[in-house]
């Protein structure tokens, strides 16, 4: 779990801060209980590879954990710019849970969202008469390249395939009360478990529909207590993975409902509710409970990056032939694109980021540098982290690749640089980031194949690497905002001939934040100050 996780003896600790009408501040933090307002899943993946262990599925599940009525937004953005070529409104009733797969129909097609589920949706899938349909008759629905291609072009590549690997945003719009237009009752699922009027919620958004003229009709604020995962699923091999998504509490204090399909609302539609026009951040640094305030303007997401703000990522890696094991990292930066592309000011990239998308020359790519170090599972020193060994002999070391993360999501295959096809071993990622563990004097041909490893955007203690722009009181953050997880498959082949024994698994990476020191009292306040 990470590290900033707050605990609720924590958070009593921390100081009260300004106070509206007498109500004490509310502040943003990552839920402890994984329930909240804003759910972001580091991973799907639809990729497809017939010689080796590959997700090729990846169901989701949502769930109300409250007695009220909730309106929630999903986005499904592709892992090279954060694009949305997604997005479906779930109307859960109290308690209600939706469930939805990712699935391919052709190899180099787009990724497809079908669901069996009876929730309400906006817009209507298993009411459709128009979508595409399986064997079974079951509409779905394709992703569309709408978002990076014509006036939206943003200079990478433009084909559908480019839908099939990316991550996901869970926003809710706020909760449905009863009465008035009578939304509550249409959505509450009847004694058979159908909903009796979901088409009723696809109205409320026609030009004179009741949302179409006031988008606040029964709608409360946000009130959290929803929660999730996603499972990437290899159906030929017989593995299931867990991603859990970062869950954040008090992202908004108002109501969010907004038209469908026009990729709204989105993480920078963060807001405190009040008039002090700043965002309240709860964190901890170097073991201590902390407190950052962001302005409202000019730029509210980067309230959101600085929970995800990491100066180093730690986690592990196995990739031991006598286990059949295989290792890859995923990191993924959910607030990038606000940074590096159409949000960007100017020609220049906003801090932490320091490439604009795509860089000069290079279709599709944003680099984010970073440096490594690693061990053994003995705690020896690996001697070269960030090179491709694989035709190296001891002492000699080839000429290192760009040691950098291109896209918003990254896959990091460990020890795979020698296969003959081109996509990692088990997430099936195309343009994953191959990274070889080398030591001349441990274990055979060099390689390291079971131990540790810390990933380094900064040094916080050197005070040299990225940071993210200065809160109100002039602290800046180290690194950049990162998520992620380790992913570790396993294969018995000492198991009895044509019996199944594909293992996997998937841990959280463990973040370390840092921030400068807060500035003395001669220095003065920042509070107010712009960029």
């Amino acid at each position: 779990m990470k590290e900033l996780l707050l605990c609720s003896s924590l958070l009593a600790a921390l100081a009260t801060g300004g106070l509206v009408a007498g109500v004490p501040e509310k502040a943003m933090h990552f839920a402890r209980d994984g329930s909240g307002q804003v759910l972001i899943f580091p991973y799907y993946s639809i990729n497809s590879n017939e010689t080796a262990l590959t997700a090729k599925q990846t169901l989701i599940s949502i769930v109300n954990t409250t007695d009220r009525a909730k309106a929630a937004r999903l986005f499904f953005h592709e892992g090279r710019n954060g694009r949305v070529v997604g997005e479906l409104t779930l109307y859960l009733a109290p308690f209600d849970t939706w469930v939805g797969a990712l699935f391919s129909v052709a190899h180099d097609g787009a990724a497809n969202l079908v669901t069996f589920d009876r929730s309400c949706t906006v817009p209507a899938l298993r009411e459709s008469t128009t979508l595409p349909r399986l064997a079974n008759g079951v509409p779905y629905m394709t992703f569309s390249n709408a978002s990076y291609t014509g006036r939206n072009n943003d200079s990478g590549p433009d084909d559908l395939k480019r839908t099939g690997e990316g991550y996901m945003t869970l926003i809710e719009l706020g909760e449905v009360l009863p009465g008035g237009n009578g939304t509550l009752a249409a959505m509450t699922h009847a004694p058979d478990g159908v909903p009796p009027a979901c088409l009723q919620l696809v109205n409320a958004w026609a030009p004179n529909g009741y949302w179409t003229q006031d988008h606040l009709a029964n709608f409360a604020p946000p009130g959290g207590g929803i929660a999730g995962s996603a499972y990437p699923i290899d159906v030929l091999n017989g593995t299931m993975l867990l991603v859990e998504a970062d869950v954040i509490e008090n992202f908004s204090a108002r109501v969010l409902n907004s038209p469908p399909g026009q990729g709204v609302p989105d993480l920078s539609d963060v807001n405190a509710g009040d008039s002090n026009q700043r965002i309240a951040v709860d964190l901890i640094l170097d073991g201590t409970p902390t407190r950052l305030y962001y302005p409202l303007a000019p730029r509210p997401i980067d309230a959101v990056s600085a929970l995800f703000m990491a100066e180093s990522v730690r986690n592990q890696f196995v990739t031991s032939a006598s286990l059949g094991g295989a290792s890859e990292w995923v990191l993924n930066f959910p607030t990038k694109h606000y940074y590096v592309g159409e949000s960007a000011i100017g020609l220049q990239p906003l801090p932490p980021f320091i490439s604009l998308f795509p860089i000069a020359g290079d279709r599709g790519t944003a680099p984010v540098p970073f440096s490594v170090e690693a061990w053994t599972r003995d705690g020896v020193a690996a001697d070269c982290t960030v090179y491709l060994c694989e035709d190296a002999v001891v002492g000699v070391r080839p000429p290192a690749p760009p040691v950098q993360l291109n896209f918003v999501t990254n896959v990091i295959s460990f020890n795979q640089s020698d296969l003959e096809h081109p996509q990692s071993l088990i997430l099936g990622a195309e343009r994953s980031f191959p990274l070889d563990i080398y030591h001349p004097d441990y274990d055979v041909g060099g390689m390291a194949h079971e131990g540790a490893m810390v990933l380094r955007f900064a040094n916080a203690q050197a005070g040299t690497g990225p940071t993210l722009a200065h809160d109100m009181n002039g602290r800046r953050l180290y690194g950049m905002p990162v998520q992620g997880f380790w992913v570790a498959s396993y294969t018995n082949i000492a198991v009895t001939p044509g019996v199944l024994a594909n293992y996997s698994d998937s841990i959280k990476h463990t973040v370390k934040q840092a921030a400068t020191p807060a500035p003395s009292a001669s220095t003065g306040s920042l509070a107010g100050a712009k960029e």
